[in-house]
C-alpha cells in the first residue's frame, strides 16, 4: 500500500499563496491519485475527473498552474506536480520497499518453518 505524506507546513504553503478550497483540495486529490498509482507526479488529462469529484476541476487546476503547484506537460499530455512531490516517496523507492518487504516476509516464513521441523524432531 502507498500513503501520500502532507507534511505540517502543507496548509500554510497553500494559505500563503491563497489557493481556493477548490485548489486546496485538488491538489491533495492530485498527489494521493499519484501515490495510488505510483506516477511519480504525474497527471495524464483524462485522469483529471476521474481523480476528484469537483464540479468543475479545470478552475482550481488553473489556479495550480498560476502558483506553479502544478506544471504543463506534452508528453504524455496531462501535468506533473511540483508542490510537495519531493515529500513523496519515488515510484523506485516504493518498489525497492515492496522487495524489500517480500525478503523479509520469505525469511521469516523460512525462520519459522526451520523452528517448527526443530519442534517435530
Amino acid at each position: 500500500m502507498t500513503w501520500c505524506k502532507l507534511g505540517d507546513e502543507f496548509p500554510d504553503d497553500l494559505a500563503e499563496v491563497e489557493l481556493s478550497d477548490t485548489a486546496f483540495r485538488l491538489h491533495v486529490e492530485g498527489l494521493c491519485w499519484t501515490m495510488k498509482r505510483e506516477s511519480g507526479g504525474l497527471i495524464r488529462a483524462h485522469e483529471l475527473r476521474r481523480l476528484t469529484a469537483i464540479e468543475n476541476p479545470e478552475t482550481g487546476l488553473k489556479e495550480l498552474l498560476d502558483v506553479e503547484y502544478w506544471e504543463t506537460i506534452d508528453q504524455p499530455r496531462g501535468w506533473l506536480i511540483r508542490h510537495h512531490i519531493n515529500h513523496q516517496r519515488t515510484p523506485e523507492q516504493i518498489a525497492k520497499d515492496r522487495d524489500d518487504a517480500k525478503v523479509r516476509k520469505a525469511r521469516s516464513r523460512a525462520a519459522a518453518k526451520r523452528k517448527e521441523s526443530r519442534r517435530d524432531s
